[in-house]
């Protein structure tokens, strides 16, 4: 993980510095039931002048986060519920480096969350292939 910021009250942004070819995993600790709006991309969405596709938004205030309705037709957004201190995994194969969580409480702080990444390598054998 390179980068987890609060952007505002429940929002959080971030960016693995790299793509990973895997799925998320996120432990929190919480004393109340909550859900959190996962999304997950490979781009950032701009604004529209930097042309036309799937990833450019004419809302300032989506300027910067996740494009998760991807040019390739991949739309990665899940609803994860937490009823208590938990770790959570998703089990759906995804690619990408940035995403967003989205809390249904406002209060989560950045101290009650872990993020990472269950990855897919593969070695490569030159001479096998």
């Amino acid at each position: 993980m390179e980068r987890l910021t609060k952007i505002a009250p429940g929002l959080f942004i971030f960016d693995f510095g790299r793509e990973i070819q895997g799925g998320l995993r996120l432990s929190l600790k919480t004393s109340v039931p909550l859900n959190v709006t996962v999304r997950f991309g490979e781009e950032l969405l701009r604004d529209t002048t930097s042309g036309v596709s799937p990833c450019v938004t004419n809302s300032s205030d989506e300027i910067g986060r996740v494009c998760y309705n991807m040019r390739t037709g991949s739309r990665y957004e899940d609803v994860w519920t937490f009823d208590r201190s938990a770790t959570i995994r998703n089990h759906e194969y995804i690619e990408g480096r940035y995403g967003e969580l989205f809390f249904n409480e406002t209060d989560v702080s950045i101290d009650s969350l872990t993020l990472g990444a269950w990855t897919v390598k593969a070695s490569y054998n030159k001479a096998k292939s």
